[in-house]
């Protein structure tokens, strides 16, 4: 499976087990992290899963055939499906709200892909769009569930 990811940026996992505070009160790691994953659920990729901390680059040559300095916010997956482009979308992490409630949400966005690109089978054009925990998105054959960590 060619499949490359920049692995510099991935989290530690606690598998969500609940940890105790200094001050005791428990918290879940969930809710600490500041990365979502995207787990591929159909097509040839089913059952790989990206950790997703910054920015990602999805296609058939995601570093657009050079090799760019190394960025541990910018990460590559490469698919490798005919439906898909060389440079297919791009997702961002974006979080909102207050340290204490936060939502983090993933912004897709279409570059200029020949198959297009979709959120909840809805095509996304533009200046991209929103996407959330348990949305799907669709590159070429691969299709992503957003999902917490």
């Amino acid at each position: 499976e060619a499949c490359a990811v920049n692995q510099a940026s991935l989290p530690s996992n606690n598998n969500g087990k609940e940890t105790k505070t200094k001050k005791g009160s428990k918290s879940s790691s969930l809710a600490k992290t500041n990365s979502l994953k995207l787990e591929c659920i159909e097509g040839i990729h089913k059952g790989a899963i990206v950790v997703l901390s910054g920015e990602l680059i999805v296609g058939q040559d995601p570093t657009g055939g050079t090799r760019s300095r190394s960025n541990s916010k910018k990460q590559v997956f490469q698919v490798d499906d005919d439906g898909a482009s060389k440079l297919h979308a791009k997702l961002v992490l974006n979080k909102s709200g207050s340290k204490k409630k936060s939502l983090l949400t993933v912004r897709v966005t279409d570059l200029k892909s020949k198959n297009g690109t979709f959120v909840n089978g809805k095509k996304v054009s533009g200046s991209g769009k929103q996407a959330f925990v348990n949305d799907k998105i669709k590159v070429g054959g691969c299709v992503f569930s957003i999902k917490h960590i």
